[in-house]
C-alpha cells in the first residue's frame, strides 16, 4: 500500500490482476473435473466482490479505496471464472486493467497535487484546478462502473 503510485498502478492493474486471473482461465479445464472448484471459486468470488466494495466504500486514503475496489473486480473475475465464463473475463480483466491503470494515474496526480496528502477528506474543489485530470477520472471511473455505452458496460452486461 506504501508504495509510489506508478508502482501501484503496475501492481494493481497489470501484474496482480492479469497473472493471477489469467492462471485461472489457462486451468479453467480442471475446474469441470470436480463440481466443487468451480461452485467454491464462484462463491468465494461473489462473497469477496460484495465484502470488498463495502470495505472500500468506508477508506479514506485514497489509494486504499482505489485498492479495495481493485480486488472488488478480482472477487468478480474469480466468481466468473468459476461460472467457466472465460471469454467474458478476458474481455473484463482488459477493461479493468486499462481503466484501473488510468485510475491510480489520475490519482498520483491529485497525490502529487495535494502535496502528498492522500486522506479524501482533506481534498476537495479539485475539479477547478486539475479539470483534465478530473475528465480522466471520470472516463475512466464511468468505464468500471459499466455506465451504458463505454467498454464496462458490455463487459459487465455478459458477466452479470
Amino acid at each position: 500500500m506504501e508504495a509510489p503510485t506508478p508502482a501501484s498502478a503496475l501492481i494493481h492493474s497489470s501484474a496482480m490482476v492479469i497473472a493471477g486471473i489469467y492462471l485461472m482461465m489457462r486451468l479453467g479445464d480442471l475446474f469441470y473435473l470436480t463440481n466443487y472448484i468451480s461452485k467454491t471459486c464462484t462463491i468465494v468470488g461473489s462473497i469477496t466482490a460484495v465484502y470488498t466494495g463495502f470495505v472500500a466504500c468506508f477508506q479514506v486514503d485514497l489509494k486504499k479505496i482505489l485498492a479495495f475496489s481493485t480486488v472488488s473486480h478480482l472477487g468478480l473475475m474469480v466468481g466468473g471464472c468459476g461460472l467457466g465464463m472465460y471469454d467474458t473475463m478476458l474481455v473484463y480483466l482488459l477493461n479493468h486493467s486499462l481503466s484501473k491503470c488510468l485510475l491510480f494515474f489520475c490519482a498520483g496526480v491529485v497525490i502529487v497535487y495535494c502535496l502528498n496528502i492522500q486522506d479524501i477528506r482533506k481534498m476537495g474543489n479539485l475539479s477547478n484546478y486539475l479539470p483534465i485530470v478530473m475528465y480522466a477520472y471520470l472516463l475512466s471511473s464511468f468505464s468500471l462502473i459499466g455506465w451504458p455505452f463505454f467498454n464496462g458496460f458490455y463487459a459487465k452486461h455478459l458477466v452479470l
